[in-house]
């Protein structure tokens, strides 16, 4: 551990990831442990241990020379020296109760959690929600949500849960969750936060990549004062594009109509691949081809973008194109 903090003691052949969190240290994985998100690094003083392909798919090579590796990828053999950030050690377990379900969309339900003793949070951060091994999975199973709901709130949070039908964690929340019941957190989490700032907001979001976009949007008209007119000045003007598939997969557009009438805030919602046939006014297509019609030169803004890797990564080059430099465009890529 870092100098003058802790030691661990982890079963060994145990990955270096779950042991740590049986010791209460909790290092941020949206995975899951799965070894595809990458977040889990580790620096090993003095480690000789061998990359596996994992690690050489999600770790660059000056991260591996260095002797970054991923924590789920390491098996415990013997004593290693790690260094964590500090930020590690903020992260904390705590007791939720399901205050409330509901379905956004045929495939989103929103989860209202009740969190003993509150979980303070910064807008776009996110948690670990946790589910206890069985006998033929011994090791937790647990997966990154963002929160969806106003940090001004930290007994009860908000998160947005897409099922996904190859997924353990999602289809028993969606599914089999149900108010009342008791559930382990883990958090907070994440480096994806609003900054400090008088340039103008870009939001992109894809789907459930809503989530942690509305939090930043419900702190800003918490916060903001209001001009002489009665409207909420936040200093910056706010834009948000939201791509979905079809007008079946679009939630909370009511909310966010009523966010134009009190911050200076234009929402744009578009559908990629609508029903052939469907009625609808609004934009269609690709959301990098309607950034790329709509928007102009982004010196002045700030882009701030969450949903699918492809999705982020496909909207990042069209941003950079319309001149938005590398260290104004900050996203959260949801897998």
């Amino acid at each position: 551990m870092n100098d003058g903090a802790r030691s661990a003691s982890v079963n060994a052949g145990r990955p270096l990831l779950f042991g740590l969190m049986s010791e209460g240290i909790y290092i941020p994985s949206a995975c899951g442990g799965r070894g595809t998100c990458g977040q889990c690094r580790v620096y090993i003083k003095g480690s000789r241990l061998p990359h596996n392909d994992v690690e050489r798919s999600l770790l660059s090579e000056s991260d591996r020379q260095f002797g970054v590796h991923l924590s789920c990828q390491i098996k415990v053999q013997g004593s290693l020296s790690i260094e964590l950030p500090w930020k590690h050690f903020a992260a904390r377990q705590y007791q939720a109760r399901v205050a409330a379900l509901r379905d956004l969309t045929w495939e989103i339900k929103e989860v209202t959690l009740d969190v003993k003793g509150g979980l303070s949070f910064a807008a776009g951060q996110y948690i670990q929600l946790f589910l206890p091994g069985t006998e033929s999975a011994p090791e937790p199973l647990y997966r990154a949500y963002s929160m969806a709901s106003s940090p001004s709130s930290p007994g009860r949070i908000v998160l947005f849960v897409r099922r996904d039908p190859q997924g353990v964690v999602s289809p028993y929340v969606c599914d089999k969750l149900a108010v009342g019941e008791e559930l382990a957190i883990r958090g907070p989490f994440g480096d994806f936060r609003l900054r400090e700032s008088s340039r103008e907001a870009l939001f992109i979001a894809g789907g459930s990549g809503l989530a942690p976009i509305r939090s930043m949007l419900l702190e800003m008209a918490e916060t903001a004062g209001k001009s002489a007119s009665g409207k909420l000045r936040t200093g910056r003007s706010l834009s948000l594009y939201f791509s979905v598939r079809s007008k079946r997969d679009l939630f909370l557009s009511a909310e966010l109509r009523a966010l134009e009438s009190t911050l200076p805030f234009h929402y744009v919602p578009a559908l990629s691949n609508p029903p052939p046939g469907e009625p609808w006014d609004g934009e269609k297509g690709m959301i990098t081809s309607i950034l790329d019609q709509r928007l102009d030169r982004l010196d002045n803004h700030e882009a701030y973008l969450c949903g699918s890797a492809g999705m982020v990564d496909a909207c990042v080059k069209v941003l950079q194109a319309k001149g938005l430099s590398e260290d104004r465009i900050l996203f959260d890529k949801f897998l």
